[in-house]
């Protein structure tokens, strides 16, 4: 009579030992997000119709039910199985895959012949459920245009006439291909590796192959980078921090493949390539490039190319697009586009040349457009000695020159000569593009456009819409209002970002921030509280007035990093007012990061939400 209550025992305790182990695991939740879940199905389902149109679905019925069996069980195992996944197989050889908000997943036939064995493969979906689930992109979106959505979501303006799309395209978020709301930091990448783990683990898949497969596409890419890993940093060590996780999961042994995997990899392999064709230039107006918006070919002359207050000689040969907005232009030869056959065209060779809304000096923006060219290539490297400041039609400029993998051809490597002025436009910009190895042969057109550019002092047609700027620093970026500017501040090391009345010169000539923010990094080695200890020393130095609060230094977390935060009063360069200095500093790879937002005390109130929800939105490299 005793032994079903021993046996129900032993079951109890087994369940509580699994119970246990599996209660140690770090809760990994969706981070902030001012967009619903039902809004995030709603803009994947949209973004999946436009990104059809743009890509070769494969008709393959054995490969696509294949794939979705792998991901519906994988998806099933997620943290939060209700979102409305689908599964498809993209014909493109390139190694990458992709998650759109709310579940649509596509995973390119090149992935799939790549995985040496069906876990691996599993490992990647499973990635990219985890970056659903967790809701990646638009939480990034939500952090980037955290002064403008809110603003957009209130109006009821989300799912007007245009669509969900539509309405954000307005305030520069898009979900497409290529967009920077499905390029990941770090620290996203790292969550979702954790949270594929879990699922390979749960439906018996071995969790190592995912960064055995990550890895073998690190050593692979040395010298060009697979397209998964530009929209893929690696977080750090994956199979370190992967084993450690799935230790204390399960004792009997993972499954890495099954008897189908082999057949459906060699299917894959075989797909008839959708890789990249050579296009004539007669091609382009049909291809409607949302990257460099080319609409029409310029009429005006075969030899010059003409924008808004701005004009240059083309090479000869080549041919100029206008954008479909008039103020971008795009200078070609004959062989200078590349597109997929139902994808964007995207420059080989060429010039492209327009504006770019950016505040601060012109390197400030300066270094803001070439962070934006980044963002589509994380691959392009800055060569600083090749930094040098000339003039331009007697406008002060800047030139500039990155080198990386080529987004167009696969091995390939890729000049960008970068040449900005500003203007009362905005920045301009013109940007000479070459593959490595021709440089040399393509440098007489590129000096040729350079050495007849002229400016005009014609306005736009309509000024552009004020944005929200993002700030981007040594290894983090943050978001500050539309109306505030970024200026250096006398220290090389730290910024000032303020609005128009938060700088107040004193009558010796020196300036105070009364109101905004001073941003920077401290190269240090020392442990957190002590750096912050030796922050709070050089503020104190510059106004020995300032003390801290009580009560109010205390430790805060800024996206999953640990950090100090410190509270000091003192008086204002304001007459006759005080003034508030909320101080948060957070050790990174680099050094001592820190905010110091500064306020008046009677106008704290009105500006603690700002500072709050750019705390809320400081990511980390």
């Amino acid at each position: 009579m005793q032994r079903p209550h021993r046996a129900l025992l032993a079951a109890l305790l087994t369940m509580i030992v699994v119970q246990a182990a599996f209660g140690q695991r770090k809760t990994i939740r969706p981070g902030w997000n001012l967009f619903s879940k039902e809004q995030d199905i709603a803009l994947g389902h949209e973004a999946a119709a436009e990104i059809e149109t743009q890509v070769e679905v494969v008709d393959d019925q054995r490969l696509t039910e294949y794939i979705g069996k792998i991901g519906e069980r994988l998806a099933a195992a997620s943290q939060d199985p209700s979102y409305p996944f689908t599964f498809k197989v993209v014909a493109d050889p390139s190694i990458n895959a992709f998650a759109l908000p709310g579940g649509p997943t596509y995973v390119n036939s090149g992935l799939i012949a790549a995985a040496d064995n069906e876990a691996q493969l599993a490992g990647v979906m499973a990635h990219e459920i985890g970056h659903v689930v967790l809701r990646h992109s638009t939480n990034q979106a939500s952090k980037r245009s955290l002064f403008q959505l809110p603003a957009v979501i209130a109006a009821g303006a989300l799912g007007g006439s245009g669509g969900m799309l539509g309405s954000l395209a307005n305030i520069g978020i898009g979900f497409g291909l290529n967009s920077v709301f499905m390029k990941y930091s770090r620290s996203a990448e790292r969550d979702a590796d954790i949270v594929g783990a879990r699922m390979m683990a749960a439906v018996g898949y071995d969790p190592v192959e995912m960064a055995h497969f990550f890895e073998k596409l690190e050593e692979a890419g040395a010298a060009s980078g697979p397209q998964f890993l530009s929209d893929h940093p690696n977080p750090g060590n994956r199979v370190q921090y992967i084993t450690e996780e799935i230790a204390s999961y399960r004792d009997d042994s993972y499954t890495t493949t099954s008897p189908a995997f082999a057949s459906m990899r060699s299917r894959a392999a075989n797909i008839e390539s959708a890789t990249q064709e050579s296009v004539t230039t007669s091609e382009l107006p049909n291809a409607a490039v949302e990257e460099q918006g080319i609409a029409e070919p310029v009429a005006l002359s075969p030899t010059k190319a003409t924008g808004p207050g701005y004009e240059f000689l083309v090479p000869d040969h080549w041919q100029a697009y206008v954008g479909s907005n008039a103020a971008t232009t795009t200078v070609v030869p004959s062989d200078g586009a590349n597109r997929p056959r139902r994808g964007r065209t995207s420059i080989r060779r060429g010039i492209l040349a327009g504006y770019f809304a950016a505040s601060g000096t012109l390197t400030q923006a300066t270094h803001s457009f070439i962070e934006n060219l980044q963002l589509s290539n994380i691959r392009l490297i800055l060569d600083p000695a090749q930094q040098k400041n000339f003039h331009a039609d007697h406008i002060r400029a800047e030139s500039n020159f990155l080198v990386g993998p080529s987004t167009t051809v696969r091995g390939e490597r890729e000049n960008l000569w970068v040449v900005t002025a500003q203007r009362p436009q905005g920045l301009f910009y013109l940007v000479m593009i070459s593959p490595v190895d021709e440089y040399g042969a393509l440098y007489p057109g590129f000096q040729r456009a350079l050495s007849s550019l002229r400016f005009s002092e014609e306005q736009p047609a309509a000024p552009p819409t004020s944005t929200a700027g993002i700030f981007a620093g040594q290894g983090y970026t943050f978001p500050y209002p539309p109306d505030w500017t970024v200026q250096p501040n006398a220290t090389a090391d730290r910024v000032r970002i303020t609005p128009t009345n938060g700088v107040l010169r004193n009558r010796d000539g020196t300036e105070a921030i009364t109101r905004g923010y001073l941003v920077g990094l401290i190269s240090t080695d020392e442990p957190l509280e002590n750096a912050a200890d030796r922050l709070l020393e050089r503020f104190q130095t510059t106004n020995p007035s300032l003390r801290l609060v009580r009560g109010q230094r205390k430790p805060i977390t800024v996206d999953d990093r640990q950090g100090v935060s410190i509270f000091l009063e003192g008086p204002s360069s304001l007459e006759g007012q005080r003034e508030y200095v909320w101080i948060v500093t957070v050790s990174t790879n680099e050094g001592l990061f820190y905010l110091a937002m500064i306020s008046p005390q009677g106008e704290y109130r009105e500006l603690y939400p700002t500072f709050k929800t750019t705390i809320d939105s400081i990511e980390f490299d």
